[in-house]
């Protein structure tokens, strides 16, 4: 795991009530059953990655 997402990981365990995250393809499993397609994964030039999917 990449020592970004190890961080993130630990600031939602000790920052929020849940102390969830999600993998990226438990998000693009949503995604698709919410009808959204062309699901891609975009990396961001600030260290973070989005997730975009497109409804038609």
């Amino acid at each position: 795991m990449p020592i970004q997402a190890a961080f993130f990981s630990l600031n939602m365990l000790v920052g929020t009530e849940a102390g969830d995250t999600y993998t990226e393809n438990e998000v693009a499993t949503w995604m698709k059953q919410a009808g959204l397609s062309r699901i891609e994964r975009k990396d961001t030039s600030w260290s973070t990655t989005v997730i975009i999917g497109h409804k038609c």
